[in-house]
């Protein structure tokens, strides 16, 4: 199968001049954890609303994906969870995890995932890598979406999507530059260190694109990582979503630090969500956990 990058440039959707979103990961198990966090989404948006899309950074349903474009999931995992005051008509921006892959290289569910997106408009998979455009009042976000599970295992022309990659960067004019996908290059969690596919195949081409932030999933909790000498990409994990959670490794805390120089600024074992809120010069980045209350905030600005 051939994949090729999609640009889907959206009209402006927020009244404020300002993108808000919000970032969920590991979430497809249809149970009060996932339960409790949709109804913290729902609250939040409310409050602070309106929301503009939300981001999935993978593990979409558990435990093998979804066996089919109809598959019941899709409903009772996904539209009978998010169909609260707020979040239930918002377009969801998907990547896809190990999980959603089966049984990775056999089964090929990844692929279901991008069907039910031609019957689904609120669910934007157009391909299993892919890139948008968001207006943030003047200025404009660049989101590129990534197949890490085909990255980590050379499935799906590894190639292909690695030359994407580097040219949706390259070539980008965005004032801000966002990298979804699954697996961090980085975390301290329960998969510490993290992914060294995503440290060769993306972070070099983020590095020379001066990207803003790297968001995944993958472990089940949210974490702030940064470099120790000083900002230069942030890493958002939020994997919070429902699944079972993963405690902080503390090994990991110096292993980090000692061999590349990253530091893990907050991790809170925690169900939740990241919500960020972009305008011409400012992101913020909010992790707000299962019971709605904002655990920790990031600021980038921009000169």
């Amino acid at each position: 199968m051939i994949l090729l990058g999609l640009l889907l440039v959206l009209g402006a959707t927020s009244t404020n001049a300002q993108l808000k979103f919000y970032a969920i990961g590991d979430w497809g198990v249809a149970d009060i954890n996932q339960d409790n966090v949709a109804e913290a989404m729902s609250n939040h948006a409310q409050a602070n609303g309106p929301i503009d899309f939300i981001v999935s950074t993978g593990d979409n349903f558990y435990p093998d994906g979804v066996w089919s474009a109809d598959d019941e999931q899709f409903t009772t995992k996904w539209r009978d969870i998010y169909n609260l005051p707020g979040i239930s008509d918002l377009t969801w921006y998907i990547t896809v995890g190990n999980h959603d892959y089966g049984q990775s290289g056999i089964t090929n569910n990844e692929w279901y995932q991008v069907d039910f997106g031609n019957i689904e408009p609120r669910w934007r998979l157009p391909n299993l890598y892919y890139n948008f455009t968001m207006p943030a009042g003047s200025s404009t976000v660049h989101f590129v979406a990534i197949d890490s599970q085909a990255l980590r295992r050379n499935l799906n022309d590894r190639e292909s999507q690695i030359t994407f990659i580097d040219d949706q960067l390259s070539n980008s004019n965005a004032d801000w530059k966002i990298v979804f996908g699954h697996h961090p290059p980085y975390t301290t969690g329960g998969h510490a260190p993290g992914s060294t596919s995503i440290r060769r195949y993306v972070l070099p081409a983020m590095e020379a694109a001066n990207a803003d932030v790297y968001l995944s999933g993958h472990d089940h909790n949210l974490e702030y990582l940064r470099k120790i000498d000083g900002r230069d990409i942030d890493y958002i994990l939020s994997g919070g979503g429902g699944r079972s959670l993963y405690l902080q490794n503390p090994l990991a805390i110096p292993e980090l630090e000692v061999t590349v120089g990253i530091e893990s600024v907050m991790h809170e074992a925690d169900h939740g969500f990241v919500y960020f809120e972009i305008s011409e010069r400012q992101m913020t980045i909010d992790y707000i956990n299962d019971r709605g209350n904002r655990v920790y905030q990031v600021t980038r600005t921009k000169p």
